[in-house]
Order: C-alpha cells, then structure tokens, then sequence
C-alpha cells in the first residue's frame, strides 16, 4: 500500500529537473513547460473527489486497479508525447489514475487492520508519502541527465505495471 500510496507524489516531482528540456524540446517558454505539473496537480484535486465514492459503490480493489490503468495510460501519452498539449493532457490522465492509490491506500489499510495496528501503518505510508518527493527530483534529474526526459515516462510505466501486476495476484476486495 505504501507503493501505491507514494505513487503520484514520485510522478508528480520526478518531472521538475526537464522542465528546462520540455521548454527546449518542445520550444516553448519555461512557464508554458510548467503546466505539466499544473495539470497534474488539478487532476489529483479533481480525480480525489470521485475515488472515494467509487470504491464505496464498486469496491476498493477494482477502482484501485483501474486507477493504475488508467494512469498506465497517461503514462503511454506522455512517453510519445509529440506536443506540449499532448503531455498536459497524459500528466492529467496520469494524475487521475494514480490519485487512486494516495485515496485508497489509506481507505485499504482502515479496512484491513484494527484501529491500533491501522495507526502504525497510516504512519508508514505517511512516511512513504514524505520521502517519494524527497527522492523524486534527484532521480528525475538523472534519468533526463543519462537516458532523456521520456526515460522519466518509462520508469513510471514500469513502476505502475508492477504495481498493476501485484495488486491482481496479491489484493484481496477489502470493503465488506
């Protein structure tokens, strides 16, 4: 849950050391290559409103996991981004689908632990959260250094797949 959690505060920040390569790539201005964070964090506002409701009607896992796809989605659309468009609209979708680990990870955990141990894990997570922004610039600013600003992409296709993957073999329906 911890993974799941820190998945969007990771993908959030590992963008921030490009922004000067997206201004360049993409030649617009330093401020217009900024909206690629913008939109990620208007889209986690708004996803977070309809996640709770959701796993509510339908249930934790599934919502989780279509979360996961859809930011595998968003993911592929910033990786082929060819415009500056395109990566604002794939750093939208990219941030509604991970927002349901930061708002399911904590609902998952309530579920599946008593109020004592739920209190220990809440604090692992919230650790987790603290530290993937810490982290985030420093390997982003080596991935666009060694491999390019898209390398930052198929890190975090590769992360959310194997979290997509976990989540089916290992998460069992929690909400009863």
């Amino acid at each position: 849950m911890a993974a799941v959690t820190g998945l969007a505060p990771l993908t959030l920040n590992l963008i921030v050391p490009s922004l000067p390569s997206l201004s360049i790539h993409f030649e617009i201005s330093y401020a217009s290559a900024q909206l690629a964070i913008s939109s990620f964090i208007i889209s986690m506002a708004i996803g977070q409103i309809f996640i709770g409701p959701l796993s509510d009607a339908y249930g934790r896992r599934s919502i989780l996991m279509y979360g996961i796809i859809i930011f595998l989605i968003g993911t592929l659309i910033c990786s082929f981004s060819t415009t500056i468009e395109m990566l604002i609209v794939g750093r939208f979708i990219q941030a509604f689908g991970g927002v349901a680990g930061v708002v399911l990870g904590r609902a998952i955990i309530r579920d599946v632990y008593s109020r004592e141990k739920s209190a220990s894990a809440l604090g692992y997570v919230t650790s987790v959260m603290v530290i993937a922004p810490m982290i985030a610039p420093p390997v982003g600013g080596f991935l666009e250094d060694t491999f390019g600003w898209t390398s930052i992409f198929y890190l975090m296709f590769f992360v959310g797949l194997i979290l997509l993957i976990n989540i089916f073999l290992n998460l069992a329906e929690t909400k009863t």
